[in-house]
């Protein structure tokens, strides 16, 4: 499997339904993000950046899960 089937399957296994708004706004907070890179809310207009996009969504979901958001859903 490469690289790019791992990011796509790991992205698509994101539940967006059961993400708790709330709960990503005070994670990117918390950490100081700006509102236009977090990724979890805003997606990029240019399809070029959606790989990019896609690896920085998981990586916040994971860093809230690392945090211990309790609503974060794996």
């Amino acid at each position: 499997m490469s690289d790019a089937d791992v990011i796509a399957a790991k992205f698509a296994a994101i539940n967006w339904e059961t993400l708790d708004v709330s709960a990503v706004c005070a994670f990117y907070d918390q950490i100081g993000r700006p509102p236009g890179e977090r990724a979890l809310l805003v997606a990029p207009v240019d399809p070029a950046l959606r790989d990019a996009w896609r690896r920085r969504c998981i990586a916040d979901l994971s860093a809230m899960q690392a945090r211990g958001c309790p609503t974060c859903g794996a």
